[in-house]
């Protein structure tokens, strides 16, 4: 794992944390944010890993 896909992981879990207080606060801007966050985590961490394997 290098550090781009490292830091797309910490993105996801970030936005899986956040999505997950605003459901138990009710804070559906919050969830919002969170879904978001994690969304763009999932679509770097697959971007950094297809690049990876079309270099190789």
């Amino acid at each position: 794992m290098n550090k781009v896909e490292a830091k797309a992981t910490a993105r996801r879990m970030k936005g899986q944390l956040k999505e997950t207080v605003g459901h138990v606060m009710g804070d559906r801007h919050m969830r919002a944010a969170g879904r978001n966050e994690k969304v763009k985590g999932k679509i770097q961490l697959a971007v950094e890993r297809t690049k990876k394997t079309l270099k190789h």
